[in-house]
């Protein structure tokens, strides 16, 4: 057990209630602790090792090379290590290419880091099976949080900042022990306890905007307005949390009735979206947001676009946030990630079982006698002799025509079929057809062509079965 200052007994307690009162967390547990070297996640990382004594945690170090400063990156990384051996604790390490993952994801740097670092924490409580991962979040990140969503323009989930903890897995939980702790009081504790801890040169860049308000803006607020103006802030975004989580058990139902997800993808009733509360709308479309972004703060410009679909004409298309686009149905409003809709294309043979993507489709010889027409819209029934040996598994193309089955050999166009047919725009957009090198077997899901059908000459069946995941 090191020694503990006495000027450091008063953090120490703070954190040790909040892991008892706030997370209820057990003795003994494995506690994965996320640092980067700074002083914040170097002070975290003292008070659990001091806890530890008495609770019994077992601690592991995560760090991430985001790859992003050259040197320094490796610099920091190797600081971490020698933390880790200096503390006798397990050391998990990776890198990540942070700005390919940006451009391909369509996100800020700050966002692809974000989601590249707690993909990494939830591989690792897995891999280490941690109930916990604790993160060195403050009361000035709170407070800068909160002025950075107001400024932007956000709900009420955003103004409530960042949340003292949240499930990262369906086994472990993210936790901040330090919400309620000042960056003031941190770096009071790390000099009390003689702690070595290394600077990030991006934190004094005034190209983030989190920089310049740390730097620029708070100072000022606390010269001219409030010198405490962090613990209000950080008091002012834990009311907000309070009304938010209120609100949000009210809208439970609500959100239920309205939305459904499946397939990647989140469906809004207009009819019933239309008739809400503007308040209440906003908060349900931000929902539905958070259900593709993993729950990150939604600005007020991308809850409008989403909810600017509500009188917009079918097939309308609004960029939201990222690569997750919004889309004017019928009936719906539809969310999903632009880069899940993917053009199929897969050269098959006419027996077998073959999937692309979230599409599967099984080709199989069968008997008469298991021949059941019009059963399922997914499983159809071809003439094996009229088929090639090869085919192809694509998305319809425009121009595609085929001649569906009671029609009497009509060549219909594949995009009025799925209009008439009523399909969602999501689904006109994602169809998919079985098709020779020249014509279309079967538009999947909806009508096979005629020119394919058994007869009562056919001598050999092949039943096709679609399936869509």
């Amino acid at each position: 057990m090191p020694d503990i200052p006495d000027e450091c007994a008063a953090l120490i307690e703070r954190v040790e209630r909040m892991m008892h009162d706030e997370f209820a967390v057990e003795p003994g547990a494995t506690i994965l602790v996320a640092v980067s070297g700074g002083a914040d996640s170097v002070v975290l990382l003292d008070v659990l090792f001091i806890l530890s004594y008495e609770h019994g945690y077992t601690l592991h170090i995560a760090h991430v090379n985001h790859g992003l400063r050259g040197e320094e990156s490796s610099r920091d990384e190797s600081f971490v290590r020698t933390l880790a051996k200096r503390y006798d604790l397990p050391c998990h390490t990776t890198h990540v290419e942070t700005e390919a993952f940006a451009r391909r994801h369509k996100l800020s740097i700050e966002e692809a880091a974000r989601e590249l670092r707690y993909r990494f924490f939830r591989q690792m409580c897995s891999t280490v099976h941690a109930q916990y991962c604790a993160v060195a979040h403050t009361a000035d990140d709170t407070a800068e949080t909160l002025l950075l969503n107001l400024f932007r323009g956000t709900g009420l989930t955003g103004l409530a900042a960042i949340p003292p903890k949240r499930p990262l897995t369906k086994r472990a939980l993210l936790i901040r022990p330090l919400l309620g702790i000042t960056r003031e009081e941190i770096t009071g504790y790390a000099a009390a306890r003689k702690l070595e801890w290394i600077e990030d040169s991006t934190n004094i860049e005034r190209t983030y905007r989190r920089n310049r308000l740390r730097l620029d803006v708070l100072p000022t607020l606390k010269e001219h307005f409030n010198p405490r103006i962090i613990e209000t802030l950080a008091r002012t975004a834990t009311l907000l949390r309070q009304a938010d989580g209120f609100i949000e058990s009210l809208l439970e139902s609500t959100y239920e009735q309205i939305a459904t997800v499946h397939d990647g993808r989140v469906e809004l009733d207009r009819a019933q979206l239309v008739h809400l509360h503007p308040f209440v709308q906003g908060e349900i479309v931000e929902r539905a947001i958070g259900e593709l972004t993993n729950g990150r703060p939604v600005s007020r410009a991308a809850i409008e676009r989403v909810l600017g679909l509500l009188t917009a004409e079918v097939g309308t298309r609004h960029s939201v946030v990222g690569s997750i686009i919004g889309i004017a149905d019928r009936q719906t409003i539809v969310l999903c990630d632009d880069e899940t809709e993917q053009t199929v294309y897969l050269p098959i043979f006419k027996l077998g079982t073959y999937t692309i993507g979230r599409f599967t489709i099984v080709l199989e010889e069968v008997t008469r006698n298991e021949v059941r027409l019009g059963a399922d819209p997914n499983v159809e029934y071809f003439d094996y002799d009229t088929l090639p040996y090869r085919l192809f598994l694509r998305t319809w193309r425009a121009g595609d025509r085929f001649a569906p089955i009671g029609m009497k050999g009509e060549r219909v166009l594949v995009a009025d079929y799925l209009t008439n047919a009523k399909a969602s725009e999501h689904h006109r957009r994602t169809a998919v057809v079985l098709a020779t090198a020249d014509d279309i077997v079967w538009l999947c899901g909806y009508r096979m062509s005629d020119n394919f059908k058994i007869t009562n000459e056919t001598r050999r069946i092949i039943r096709a079965t679609f399936q869509r995941t």
